[in-house]
């Protein structure tokens, strides 16, 4: 196997966790939305562990392709924010520890990180929520 055939493998990898932790983050949502705090508690643990995995495999791969890999990305939990159609609904914010990135489980963010598109309203909000306000 030569090493883009190597390569190609990982960055199916990456995309095969990508879609698995988007399930799950679905599946946070409906436990929370059917009144089951255990299995979202679980749900979103499962979730960090995966973005865990998707980072150790994008260091690889870059490490792989030559380029200055990230330092391996160890997220923490951070917060959750409301959903606006559900707000018995939450989503969790994480953030890296290395770098300082956010982190969502809401499936907009699920989207937009998969096509490279930044930060979602709740990031956003919870941003702007951690701020400190002018004047203060």
């Amino acid at each position: 196997m030569t090493d883009t055939e190597k390569i190609a493998g990982l960055k199916t990898a990456m995309e095969t966790v990508s879609g698995i932790a988007e399930k799950v983050a679905a599946a946070e949502v409906f436990y929370q939305k059917h009144g089951e705090p255990r299995l979202a508690e679980k749900a979103r643990v499962e979730w960090l562990g995966l973005m865990d995995a998707y980072e150790g495999l994008r260091a690889v791969v870059e490490k792989a392709e030559g380029l200055t890999p990230v330092e391996r990305v160890e997220w923490f939990d951070r917060g959750r924010q409301p959903s606006d159609s559900s707000p018995e609904l939450g989503y969790t914010i994480s953030v890296s520890r290395a770098t300082g990135q956010y982190v969502c489980s809401c499936p907009d963010f699920m989207f937009r990180k998969a096509h490279g598109r930044g930060q979602c309203k709740h990031i956003v909000r919870f941003i702007e929520a951690m701020a400190p306000t002018a004047g203060a």
